[in-house]
């Protein structure tokens, strides 16, 4: 009983009151738009520009390249035009 008095005392609701007039939350974002470095979905202009910029700086071929670490990115992107050209 003293909990409760407590949290009445506190402000502290039911959590179903609470969030009862709270608008649902999107769902969660593929992780291969964060994978690529995206903050929310992207358009197809956006996502193929920022794959150049990776290819010039990630690919195995120029100097600092990762070859695992394209792979993938590569997979992430791949993914990623999938779910945008659903």
């Amino acid at each position: 009983m003293e909990k409760v008095a407590w949290a009445k005392r506190e402000g502290i609701f039911d959590i179903d009151e609470a969030v009862a007039g709270l608008p649902a939350l999107p769902p969660p974002m593929p992780e291969c738009f964060w994978k690529l470095g995206f903050g929310s979905v992207p358009n197809e202009q956006q996502l193929t520009s920022r794959w150049k910029e990776l290819l010039k700086t990630e690919h195995p071929d120029i100097k600092k390249g990762n070859d695992v670490h394209f792979r993938e990115l590569k997979a992430a992107y791949e993914e990623a035009i999938k779910l945008l050209n659903r």
